[in-house]
């Protein structure tokens, strides 16, 4: 599809969608979804400027090259701003991974036992890859056993929740919620390579965009790291960072001051929601109908990726909540940051703000925020919620399922009422959401941490080609139990090593077996755990545990329940002449779990019926019979999970009515929704003004313009605002030209 530049007649409301891309990006998560595209309505000026843009999206499981052809002209937008108008689709639109985060934690990089990561990796449809790795099922009375334990308990707490009253929480469940970062994704088994390596796969895509030497000379660069890299502490990111400048300096493209960094938690959460519903009118057969549709061609925009999930709202005026904000009038300035922010996590995104208002509740006072669309300014709301991306959510329930059984079981002991684990009884815990022929291995000392760093459940996670052969998937043979051979090693503590299994050669490896106290403890250390509280104490030295799924519709529901009920809902409810748009993961699912590809309507029941047919069976290849054959493994795996986590998200948390429907979309018109267009079109008209204000004496008393030094050099000589200083007296040099 060639680019072009959308007119204000064609696309208005197709713009209002786009934008809304934008404010869920530019700062936290949820802060990007927006603005996109306002330059888009402008008509053609003949005295445009041809510039290219580089943005570089780095999320949690891996980065996305966007390349754009943008035109710039001068004194467009208010205050003598320029405009710079985008041109849609990106030229070049690719993604590799896995997310730059793991390279904080792992600066040389290993190769991928299992595949080369691939410079044209898909999106996760495409991906082959499974999330869990079936070894060691077994079946026996003592899962059953635990189940319905487990069952029981499920049903004790839902005599609580209907006692709860009609709002239908558990007075048990009413903690208060931590909003703490703890994204990070990508496993350790992608990396190929080291960092530079990774940089330089990156290189090697805008170099095949922008072939020219010409074209790269009027290419200005940025990368804003996401979910991966707001979870890394502090110290790390800043490292990380300057390593991705130091690369970047180097590719001979524009590198503005701020222009490396990563995207704020609380910063304002940019946006114009406005525009959404329009295209997405026209395309299910809805057009506009004159100036009362017109007027709520506003929209929200609903997202959830792998480790978290936003909402943005465009609120027009007359369907705003009452006394929540006034408008602002302050003026725009480039790089401002707020008192204590780390430098390397970025600026304040200039045409964006948050909004105060004394009327406002405290807890929702920072999540309005105004945005300056160059001759226009817009509110919306925007939220990001951490740690509710479906992946991430995947790993806590994991954990959470492993901490309570152990709590539980230990409990059991000293109260008379268990014994406790040994070799022919050890102890094994229930994930109530995953299909029951599903195994992971958990080590209790890793669940202090957050779920997102445990890196031995990662491992454990991971699935082989082997396990679920696509040749006996597209027949519908059943998968292969494990042998039982394979049984007895669990059993022993002895299993074989992937390397050395892949190159022919059989080799055991002894290790403790899972859900037994550890050996070579020190006599009085095992007497004290023996004979105190009925050997309770046991439970604590239990240095891996077996956890099996527990297909079991009542327990994952109840499970997502009580976490949700710990987030605060939206502090107003939608109305419902906004039209409601759902991103990623909800339009993933609704492809290739729930097979509508022709039906994007999607509503919490919805996904709440498909998940209480999907959650009670017990194997992976009977869901995999269910959903599209060309969905991901993974998708089978925690389809349950996944299916109730969506619906409860939005009735829980967005309160929403379980049939009020959102359009599932990923694209209009063939135009992928996305945020990273909006970054040049925001930017690039305050960092050319600013570099022309800072450099007017300089240029005027310059015999001719300068030959382009590579970024490098500028950054060198000048400081980190050097690359942009040097780029506008360039940058007035190819005007000339033009």
């Amino acid at each position: 599809m060639a680019p072009r530049v959308l007119s204000s007649s064609s696309s208005q409301a197709q713009a209002w969608l786009l934008r809304l891309s934008l404010c869920a990006a530019v700062f936290s998560t949820s802060c990007v979804f927006a603005v996109s595209f306002l330059a888009v309505a402008s008509p053609p000026i003949e005295t445009k400027i041809e510039l290219y843009a580089v943005v570089l999206d780095a999320g949690s499981t891996g980065t996305r090259v966007c390349v754009y052809r943008v035109l710039f002209q001068e004194n467009k937008c208010h205050g003598g701003l320029g405009q710079a108008t985008v041109q849609v689709p990106a030229l070049v639109s690719r993604r590799i991974g896995p997310g730059i985060a793991l390279y904080a934690e792992r600066q040389q990089g290993r190769k991928s036992q299992d595949r080369a990561t691939s410079i044209d990796d898909l999106h996760p449809e495409t991906q082959a890859q499974a999330y869990f790795k079936p070894d060691g099922h077994d079946s026996g009375e003592q899962h059953a056993s635990l189940l319905a334990s487990h069952v029981d308990r499920l049903e004790r707490l839902k005599e609580a929740v209907e006692a709860g009253g009609a709002a239908g929480k558990p007075r048990e469940a009413e903690a208060p919620h931590h909003n703490v970062n703890t994204e990070r994704f990508g496993r350790e088994d992608d990396i190929d390579g080291g960092l530079e390596e990774y940089l330089e796969r990156l290189r090697a895509i805008v170099e095949e965009a922008l072939p020219s030497e010409d074209q790269r000379r009027r290419a200005f660069l940025f990368f804003r790291g996401t979910a991966g890299m707001r979870a890394l502490p502090a110290e790390k990111s800043e490292r990380l960072l300057e390593q991705v400048r130091a690369s970047m300096a180097s590719w001979g493209l524009y590198l503005p001051a701020g222009s490396v960094g990563v995207t704020g938690g609380e910063a304002p959460r940019a946006g114009g929601g406005e525009g959404a519903s329009g295209d997405a009118r026209r395309a299910t057969g809805e057009g506009d109908q004159g100036g009362t549709t017109a007027k709520k061609l506003r929209a929200g925009l609903v997202e959830m990726g792998g480790a978290s999930a936003q909402v943005v709202i465009q609120l027009p005026p007359g369907l705003r909540p009452p006394g929540s904000y006034t408008p602002l009038a302050s003026t725009v300035k480039l790089s401002e940051r707020r008192p204590g922010d780390a430098a390397a996590r970025g600026p304040e995104f200039p045409p964006i703000r948050v909004h105060r208002h004394a009327a406002v509740n405290a807890r929702a006072g920072g999540d309005f925020v105004e945005v300056d669309l160059c001759t226009e300014r817009h509110i919306v709301y925007s939220k990001s919620y951490m740690g509710l991306g479906r992946q991430h959510a995947m790993m806590e329930h994991i954990h959470d399922s492993v901490q309570h059984a152990l709590a539980e079981h230990k409990a059991a002991i000293r109260a008379g009422q268990g014994l406790p684990p040994t070799r022919e009884a050890p102890f094994e815990a229930s994930i109530p959401c995953l299909p029951s022929d599903i195994r992971v291995h958990v080590r209790p000392s890793r669940l202090a941490q957050n779920a997102a760093f445990d890196e031995d459940l990662e491992k454990s996670l991971q699935d082989e080609e082997e396990d679920y052969p696509e040749a006996g998937r597209a027949a519908g043979v059943p998968t292969a139990a494990p042998s039982a051979a394979r049984k007895e090693e669990e059993t022993r503590g002895e299993t074989s090593e992937r390397g050395e299994r892949e190159s022919g050669r059989s080799k055991i490896k002894v290790h403790h077996p899972a859900g037994i106290p550890k050996k070579g403890m020190p006599s009085d250390e095992f007497m004290w755990a023996i004979m105190g509280d009925n050997g309770a104490n046991m439970m604590d030295f239990i240095e891996k545990v077996a956890a099996q799924g527990g297909s079991s519709h009542l327990g994952c529901h109840e499970h997502v329940a009580l976490r949700l009920n710990r987030v605060p809902d939206l502090p107003f409810e939608i109305h419902p002449d906004i039209a409601l748009y759902a991103t990623e993961n909800f339009y993933h699912f609704n492809e290739y779990v729930l097979r509508a590809a022709g039906a994007p309507e999607l509503s919490g029941a919805k996904l709440a019926r498909a998940a209480a047919r999907l959650c009670e069976m017990a194997e992976v290849r009977d869901v995999l019979q269910e959903i599209h054959p060309k969905a991901a493994k993974e998708k089978a795996q925690t389809a349950c999970f996944g299916l109730v986590l969506m619906s409860e998200f939005l009735t829980r948390v967005l309160r929403l009515q379980r049939e009020r429907e959102l359009l599932a979309v990923n694209d209009i018109n063939g135009v992928e929704i996305s945020w990273t267009a909006g970054v040049p079109m925001l930017y690039l008209p305050h960092i050319i003004r600013e570099a022309e204000g800072s450099q007017t004496g300089a240029a005027e008393s310059a015999a001719s313009p300068s030959v382009p030094k590579s970024s490098s050099a500028k950054e060198t000589e000048q400081g980190g605002s050097g690359a942009a200083k040097t780029g506008s007296r360039d940058l007035r040099g190819t005007r000339d030209e033009l």
